[in-house]
């Protein structure tokens, strides 16, 4: 086992450090007399706001390269390991797994897995929590993603509620058949400091439009690592606490501090409101920031891209798809329409292609028009198998956009 505490550049070290002394002045008792609070609060905010060239982790490395184990892992039955020119290979005869004894060990927020497997599969990241009884093992399902290369996944270990930082073991669940070579295992961490900047950067970081955001958006969220930042929205609901607790909590500290003073001093009444403008402004500018961000991403990925090369949101490729194939489809009344989900794209194909009409495939019906389906295939035959199942009539794929979307005509 290496530690990589010195995996940041010494220009970022030496950010940090002069970072931490200024707010340390800053809100020491010898500042308490020249600056008033609302100033010192703007002047943090502000200092936490410039950039720095990274945010790198303190990390543990678990390196097994060349076929080389440190520490002491315990294998279940059905694990059979061995070296290779990757890594270690694991291969699972039986649903089973694998953990690594903690002794002494820091706390950590995520880790991270490189890998290579020819088959992806999901497994379970497993730990002993301190706050179940007995330190029982919490499972948390992963996906391990099939890919010829090396290639690392990271895990946010912050969004579950068992996880508090450390473990006496952690290790991988994996199911029957599984096989992958590992080629190192991380445990990342941050110090407060960059916890506190990763939680002002998520701030300001918006979701993606959905069909929901006509009524709803969450507003600001709160995550204390690049990688919970980064893979806040994978999911719904988010990651992350709401930022609101923040909001409300600075009131209601204005709220006490006016209480006090507003007696001795009839100016506190005015700091209130104006800490409560400041408040206001600033999550205006936020909300304001989050609609900008949508009309940029539909200007950077639909607007200002060519046919054929364009997205528009969750749709994808739709209206180009449907475009393309809308004049072929003309001259036929009806035609077999299947998409990744039944809405919008039945009723949005019903309006590129009338007066033909899409239909299901309980319909002798020979045209078919398949939209990001890739379960479809042809068999040997060429007919069209779902679900190891034979829908449709021999025939040939007339057009073909990607895998799982194209035009079928049966013969």
């Amino acid at each position: 086992m290496k530690k990589k505490g010195d995996q940041r550049s010494q220009g970022d070290q030496r950010y940090f450090n002069k970072l931490q002394r200024y707010l340390w002045r800053l809100w020491s008792p010898a500042s308490s007399a020249t600056l008033p609070p609302m100033l010192k609060i703007i002047l943090s905010i502000l200092v936490l706001s410039l950039p720095s060239s990274a945010f790198a982790a303190e990390t543990t490395v678990w390196d097994f390269a060349n076929g080389q184990v440190s520490g002491q892992w315990m294998m279940g039955e059905g694990i059979k390991a061995k070296p290779n020119a990757v890594g270690m290979q694991i291969h699972a005869t039986k649903q089973e797994s694998f953990t690594r004894v903690l002794e002494n060990e820091k706390p950590f927020d995520v880790i991270s897995i490189t890998y290579q497997t020819s088959i992806g599969m999901d497994a379970s990241l497993i730990w002993k929590s301190p706050l179940l009884p007995n330190e029982q093992f919490v499972m948390a399902p992963i996906s391990l993603d099939a890919s010829s290369n090396i290639i690392t996944s990271k895990f946010d270990l912050t969004k579950y509620n068992e996880w508090t930082g450390h473990t006496s073991e952690i290790g991988i669940a994996l199911p029957k058949g599984a096989d992958f070579t590992i080629r190192m295992i991380e445990l990342e961490r941050w110090n407060a400091v960059e916890k506190v900047g990763q939680a002002w950067k998520t701030f300001w970081h918006p979701d993606a439009f959905r069909p929901s955001t006509i009524n709803f958006v969450w507003g600001p969220r709160l995550a204390y690592n690049p990688v919970a930042r980064t893979q806040m929205y994978y999911k719904l609901p988010p990651s992350g606490r709401s930022a609101n607790i923040i909001f409300y909590g600075v009131m209601a500290l204005g709220l006490v501090w006016m209480t006090v003073r507003m007696k001795r001093n009839p100016k506190a009444v005015t700091g209130f409101w104006t800490l409560l403008a400041v408040l206001w402004v600033v999550y205006d500018v936020r909300m304001g920031s989050e609609m900008i961000s949508y009309a940029m991403h539909d200007y950077d990925t639909y607007l200002s891209e060519e046919v054929g090369q364009r997205t528009f949101r969750e749709r994808k490729y739709f209206d180009d798809f449907a475009s393309v194939l809308a004049p072929i489809l003309a001259d036929e009344p009806r035609y077999v329409f299947l998409a990744e989900q039944r809405w919008p794209y039945l009723g949005l194909m019903r309006y590129y292609t009338y007066p033909s009409i899409p239909t299901d495939p309980t319909q002798d019906v020979p045209v078919w028009v398949v939209y990001r389906r890739p379960s479809i295939v042809q068999n040997a035959d060429g007919a069209l198998v779902l679900n190891g199942e034979v829908v449709s009539a021999p025939g040939e794929i007339l057009h073909e956009f990607e895998p799982g979307s194209f035009l079928f005509q049966e013969l």
